[in-house]
């Protein structure tokens, strides 16, 4: 149980990263223009 929920606290945090990171990608590009 505790496992799991480390993780998904892992997958969740990478996931955000992720998507912070393609944000700051797409603002960027946008910028660019």
């Amino acid at each position: 149980m505790i496992r799991h929920l480390y993780g998904d606290r892992y997958l969740h945090s990478a996931a955000l990263e992720t998507g912070f990171c393609a944000l700051e990608l797409l603002g960027l590009f946008e910028n660019s223009k």
